[in-house]
């Protein structure tokens, strides 16, 4: 029977560690009967990739470059074959496949895609697919993310977030922790007991959005300043590529392609962006979003007032990305401490 706490504090004694060994081991495992997607060294790049032996994962704790969501979200996908009045779906085809390596970060926005693709089947479909495996942030330094790790992992993060196993490293070994049934029964048939659960307690905590976060999303909403977004469109070249590297960037289009035999193509759902300027043109060529200060206002009041008020729950998760692809050096960071004109670093 699995060795399970359910009370996290500090006076548990007994920590559940797995040591490197027994990890490459359980990644083998994996490997027979899933696809397994993780953290992979390309040059200077961390990129998330498929891999074939468990030597090929970096599990260092680092961001990867871009985010997870290709796993979840493929760039462009086919959903549907269509011929005449009849449909054939794609839905079927998804493999078994493992996420190894996803962190806290990442973790966050998954809570938020569950919720605008909760009715979506393909994504469901292949989330159920997906054996989700977290891994603890390496402590961060870089003035880029929103909060500061130490590296004591804390806790209660996790309780909000969704996962069915964790590791959090601890030297050359790891500790184990369980976040739903399925964890424990791939841990159990590998021949491992030794975990703690971690009881998801909804995406939320009882507090709701943070103080920064309400701040944000206040400025925006009720003291609009343009000066700040005429002059970050003027350094903006509207290239989309923090859009593509951010974790909760979700826009997509649907695109028909037909076949040289009539009444016969696909339907495709690509990522899209609201940087692009066809984005936002409606029929007979009108564009809602006529120039770049428009455009990245619009990202911006997205994530920090729309989604909030929509699903409760903020549209970034702090990780950085954005700013790290930006070419041109814009920095989320900075332009947040101009909207509250305060501390460029805090937790969202």
């Amino acid at each position: 029977m699995a060795n399970t706490f359910y009370c996290l504090n500090i006076c548990a004694t007994i920590v559940p560690i797995m040591i490197k060994d027994q990890l490459s081991q359980f990644i083998k495992y994996l490997l027979a009967s899933n696809e397994i997607y993780g953290p992979v060294q390309k040059g200077s790049v961390l990129e998330v990739e498929k891999i074939a032996q468990p030597t090929e994962l970096a599990l260092n704790g680092q961001l990867t470059h871009h985010s997870w969501k290709k796993v979840f979200l493929p760039a462009c996908e086919k959903l549907f074959d269509y011929k005449g009045s009849s449909l054939s779906e794609a839905i079927n085809d998804y493999p078994q496949q493992v996420a190894f390596g996803l962190t806290t970060f990442d973790l966050k926005a998954l809570n938020l895609f569950n919720h605008v693709y909760e009715k979506d089947p393909y994504y469901q479909r292949r989330k159920c697919k997906t054996l989700l495996i977290g891994q603890s942030v390496a402590p961060e330094q870089d003035a880029r993310t929103f909060k500061v790790f130490t590296e004591k992992l804390e806790e209660d993060i996790l309780e909000h977030l969704e996962f069915d196993i964790f590791f959090e490293q601890r030297g050359d070994s790891f500790r184990v922790m369980t976040g739903s049934e399925e964890g424990q029964r791939v841990l159990a048939d590998f021949g491992y007991d030794d975990y703690e659960h971690i009881q998801f307690a909804g995406p939320t905590k009882e507090e709701g959005l943070s103080a920064r976060t309400l701040a944000i999303k206040d400025q925006l909403k009720n003291h609009h300043d343009p000066k700040i977004w005429e002059k970050l469109g003027k350094k903006c070249i509207e290239c989309g590529k923090c859009t593509v590297a951010c974790p909760t960037c979700y826009c997509f289009r649907l695109d028909d392609e037909a076949v040289l035999t009539e009444g016969e193509g696909k339907r495709t759902r690509c990522w899209d962006s609201c940087f692009y300027r066809e984005f936002s043109q409606v029929a007979g060529g009108h564009q809602f979003l006529t120039d770049t200060a428009q455009r990245i206002h619009y990202w911006y009041y997205h994530k920090f007032v729309r989604i909030p008020e929509q699903y409760g729950l903020p549209g970034c998760v702090g990780c950085g990305r954005c700013t790290r692809a930006c070419p041109v050096g814009i920095d989320i960071n900075e332009t947040l401490a101009k909207i509250v004109n305060s501390d460029p670093v805090g937790a969202l």
